[in-house]
């Protein structure tokens, strides 16, 4: 399933090759932090699989499964009888996910490296698609939606989610302010670029739902928050897991590393709560199907 189909424009090659190596960059410190990420995500996680309506027996593909998040849930429920497919560009991340399969004993999931544009229509039909955080880095939505509308079953439905915006969002907020003290993060990429804040705001989901012709949607806020023990433990963690700060993080003079680094440790002291920090983030669903007949 992996590479790109053939007369792709070397643009597209480029914004895949970008994405797959700012994930790998970090996909150790997914490794290290596989815990509480599982813990972190988990609403997001149960209220995806919620919207999927899953059943013993179904075929459920996952797109951008990263470490194993929600494919590994979603294989315990389908059963030994269903089969899950879990699709991502970075071959550390799908190591990591093979791994925890084989540690779980499941034997009816798969990972395979790809971009969804690129997955051929004979891998599926499928009887559920999900994507968690995954979504808005398609290179193209319009091709990837009409992609995974072509992938499901008639009535078969999808359901993803992408993080709220700065604004209703600390745990993205937060380090972004800490950057913005020396560099320019105000301007963002053209609309249409992937990125991690892409149909970030309300409604711009569900929206991308109906005009790629799902009907029944249904979109949601889920509030989670991300934690740590300590705010120096927290720091960390964001610096290896989150592949946009770390890398302007790595761009800066020893001297702004530092002072960005002190800002962001008491700005996220300020979330002590009971000895553990906890910092809320706001995650945006939606969910529909493909219509019948």
């Amino acid at each position: 399933m992996g590479g790109n189909a053939p007369g792709k424009p070397a643009s597209d090659a480029l914004v895949v090759e970008a994405v797959r190596d700012e994930w790998e960059m970090v996909a150790e410190g997914w490794r290290r932090w596989e815990p509480f990420f599982a813990a972190t995500t988990l609403p997001v996680t149960l209220a995806l699989i919620s919207a999927l309506r899953l059943r013993p027996g179904m075929r459920v593909l996952d797109i951008g499964g990263g470490i194993g998040d929600p494919a590994l849930p979603i294989a315990s429920m389908v059963g030994s009888d269903g089969h899950v497919i879990s699709v991502d560009l970075s071959p550390t991340m799908i190591e990591i996910a093979t791994d925890r399969a084989r540690a779980l004993d499941l034997h009816n999931v798969e990972f395979c490296m790809g971009a969804v544009e690129d997955l051929e229509i004979s891998v599926g039909p499928f009887d559920a698609i999900v994507s968690r955080f995954a979504i808005n880095f398609l290179r193209d939505m319009h091709t990837g939606m009409a992609r995974l509308l072509d992938l499901l079953v008639p009535g078969g439905r999808f359901a993803a989610s992408v993080w709220g915006s700065p604004e209703v969002n600390p745990m993205f907020r937060i380090p972004r302010e800490q950057l913005a003290r020396f560099i320019d993060v105000r301007r963002q990429p053209p609309r249409g670029t992937p990125g991690p804040l892409w149909l970030s705001k309300p409604g711009e989901l569900a929206g991308v739902f109906a005009q790629a012709g799902f009907e029944d949607v249904e979109s949601t806020d889920v509030t989670l928050y991300s934690f740590a023990r300590n705010p120096d433990e927290y720091v960390r963690m964001v610096y290896e897991t989150a592949p946009m700060f770390r890398r302007a993080f790595n761009g800066l003079s020893g001297d702004r590393q530092r002072r960005v680094r002190e800002g962001f440790i008491e700005a996220v002291a300020a979330y002590d709560d009971g000895g553990v920090i906890r910092v809320p983030a706001v995650a945006r669903l939606a969910g529909g199907a493909r219509p019948v007949g």
